[in-house]
């Protein structure tokens, strides 16, 4: 398993996979944690990693378990975001990596998505008894335009719970704009992003909101991968991922990996 640059969001976000998981923490609740523990740092980071954790990527290999495929998937996100990092395309202390939350005891699909909109979109939040607070638990709790059953049940096809989680991140956008809010300046898909059903919910949400979206892409014209001089487990996950059919990369224009 390849090393990743370690960060403090990477890091906080696994300590928080533990200490949320044993206090049955609540997304919201888990938002304002999250920004306590990040402190000033906590306004400052300015891209989010978006990707297929469970729905794409190494979830088109039928060889493959369902925690090899979230560990695949995970090394790959990472993989890709420290390439990024190593490139100057994006700051590794300044860059959320969605994959670094692991999976939190007791929540559901809605509540990682509750999470991640909040991070991406950041309101202020000056603690649990503030009407911030009470006006995102009100939007949590009574969701107006689409059925949370419906959005968590993964027995469901993706056609029958995408109009829910679209709703989801219209709704909560219209809902959180009057808020206080400093949303962040990039969401970066890196895998299968239209596969995934939280991936297009990012997606929709940040445009709403003003977020650039942003897909790497290599400017090659022969889109030859070794012209890169990728690291090695970098270049085999991209080789097995193009192999299985996955959306890694935008279509190729003329040597260079950027992120348009």
């Amino acid at each position: 398993m390849p090393n990743h640059i370690d960060t403090v969001l990477r890091s906080t976000l696994a300590e928080c996979t533990v200490s949320w998981s044993e206090a049955k923490t609540s997304p919201l609740d888990a938002y304002v944690d999250f920004q306590c523990r990040l402190g000033s740092l906590a306004t400052r980071y300015e891209d989010y990693i978006s990707t297929a954790i469970t729905s794409g990527g190494y979830r088109r290999d039928s060889t493959l378990k369902y925690r090899e495929v979230v560990a695949k998937n995970t090394d790959y996100a990472l993989m890709i975001a420290d390439e990024f990092h190593r490139r100057g395309l994006t700051d590794a202390e300044l860059t959320l990596d969605a994959v670094a939350l692991g999976k939190v005891a007791g929540w559901k699909q809605s509540d990682f998505l509750t999470f991640f909109l909040t991070a991406m979109a950041r309101p202020v939040v000056p603690g649990l008894s503030s009407p911030e607070y009470r006006h995102l638990l009100d939007i949590y709790n009574h969701p107006q335009t689409y059925d949370k059953a419906t959005f968590d049940d993964e027995s469901l096809r993706n056609d029958v719970r995408l109009p829910h989680y679209q709703a989801f991140a219209t709704e909560y956008w219209q809902r959180t704009k009057v808020l206080d809010v400093a949303p962040i300046d990039r969401s970066i898909r890196v895998a299968d992003w239209n596969q995934s059903l939280g991936s297009q919910a990012e997606e929709h949400f940040a445009r709403l909101i003003g977020i650039r979206v942003a897909t790497p892409q290599i400017i090659t014209s022969s889109c030859d991968f070794s012209l890169l001089d990728l690291p090695h487990d970098l270049s085999t996950s991209v080789k097995e991922l193009r192999e299985l059919g996955a959306h890694i990369i935008a279509p190729p224009e003329a040597s260079k990996l950027v992120l348009t």
